[in-house]
């Protein structure tokens, strides 16, 4: 399609928008820890204020089309940077950011550090959270980009895995501080013997390999207790809070529920005991052959 069509042109203005003054503002939903219900972080999660957009997904993606996507995700990380020093003592901020504004020069450690401390931050209370917008064929150099993150001393944290095709490659490789499991993989998991066992899989895998991992999209109790059974360190979804301009809190009854549950898959529990992470993908191949297959499907009532 041409660029003087205009609808594209529409389109393009409307993305232009985005980069406008209070075109956009910042969301919070807490990362809970699943050992004793405590806020771990809160995730910044970017909503545009222009009509033309229904979603950030939408507006992303006419940005990205009027070639703004570094421009906008720079913005965002700005904007969610702004809500730093508000955030309740001992809780991280997630923020997040596509690998291609990494990769491009966009966001560079230097700048982020600065920002952070012209904040009243210290790198250390901030994790970039890396988003899916587009495939990034050079992990090598997303490693390095990454990499120059942690030595700094801000987190890195994976998001959607399990979705892609090279999603253990991804944490091999880039060695993030969190491993975000796509929600796709957490709804029904209670349900499904086959979910359940992915996500006990990659959970194992991941705490092997270091990463702390956070099961995404919980909206039920029975999800939250199973991946806490599969050994998932914490946990973030609409039952635990959703998403709101202010901080909310996990409620009572989720908290109580996160406390008494105490069962975690023996597997998982037996790499969480190694006293450092595993060095090689064999290692952790040898634990996943021992480990006991403790999940079994449930039996539905009849009727």
């Amino acid at each position: 399609m041409s660029t003087s069509d205009p609808a594209v042109m529409r389109r393009d203005a409307e993305a232009r928008t985005l980069l406008g003054p209070q075109a956009i503002t910042i969301h919070h939903q807490p990362v809970v820890c699943l050992d004793d219900a405590r806020t771990h972080a809160y995730e910044a999660l970017m909503r545009p204020m222009v009509a033309a957009f229904d979603d950030p997904l939408d507006a992303f993606r006419a940005a990205e089309g009027a070639g703004l996507g570094s421009q906008l995700d720079h913005a965002c990380v700005e904007s969610a940077l702004d809500s730093l020093p508000d955030v309740p003592t001992g809780a991280r901020l997630f923020v997040n950011a596509s690998p291609t504004t990494l990769l491009d020069g966009t966001l560079t450690t230097q700048w982020l550090t600065d920002a952070i401390r012209a904040r009243g931050g210290s790198p250390e209370s901030v994790v970039i959270e890396l988003t899916e917008h587009a495939d990034v064929d050079d992990l090598a150099a997303l490693a390095d980009a990454t990499g120059a993150l942690q030595r700094a001393g801000v987190g890195v944290a994976l998001d959607d895995t399990g979705t892609g095709n090279n999603s253990l490659e991804r944490i091999t490789l880039l060695r993030p501080d969190y491993v975000k499991l796509d929600q796709s993989l957490v709804r029904g998991c209670d349900q499904s013997f086959h979910l359940l066992e992915i996500v006990r899989i990659l959970t194992t895998f991941c705490v092997a390999l270091g990463p702390r991992v956070i099961a995404e999209g919980i909206e039920t109790i029975r999800e939250l207790t199973a991946v806490k059974r599969a050994g998932a360190h914490m946990a973030q979804g609409f039952r635990i809070a959703r998403p709101s301009q202010g901080y909310p809190q996990v409620d009572s009854t989720t908290a109580s529920t996160i406390t008494r549950s105490s069962v975690v898959d023996r597997g998982v529990a037996a790499a969480r005991a190694l006293a450092t992470p595993l060095a090689t993908i064999d290692d952790l191949l040898t634990i996943l052959a021992g480990t006991p297959r403790t999940l079994r499907p449930r039996r539905r009532p009849p009727g």
